[in-house]
């Protein structure tokens, strides 16, 4: 199943770090992707941006606001350029599935592309200094 497409490494250091929202939201993102013979894909696009939003927050030790907020306040060890296409990203997943709009409908292969680069970045931030450096 699609639920059973999280990446294991992912699990495994989301599991390490005790973060437990952030795996329930991959899962779900990857249950509304595998729903047939119509996958949710405003959910794709809003639980894996959720997921993203739960670990950078936990990482900038932020418990309000958002992602952009986050990626504003520069409370993350990311390189400028990768800081800027996650900046990027973030405007896109709202134009096209975190506020829904009828005139722009998301596409399976981008609501796939969100779900995966947040996956990705979620395992990146994971392994980062400053995760690593915590005791």
């Amino acid at each position: 199943t699609e639920e059973g497409r999280v990446n294991p490494i992912a699990v495994a250091l989301l599991q390490k770090a005790d973060h437990a929202a952030t795996l329930r939201e991959l899962r779900e993102a990857y249950s509304d992707l595998g729903k047939r013979p119509n996958p949710d894909l405003t959910g794709v696009v809003q639980h894996g941006v959720a997921a993203l939003e739960c670990t950078a927050k936990m990482i900038a030790g932020n418990t309000k606001g958002t992602l952009g907020d986050v990626l504003k306040q520069r409370s993350l060890a990311l390189p400028p350029t990768l800081a800027g296409m996650l900046t990027k990203a973030w405007g896109f997943t709202s134009d096209c599935g975190r506020h829904v709009a009828d005139a722009k409908p998301i596409s399976y292969r981008d609501a796939d592309l969100v779900l995966s680069l947040a996956e990705a970045m979620i395992v990146y931030l994971l392994r980062s200094p400053q995760v690593a450096d915590r005791p």
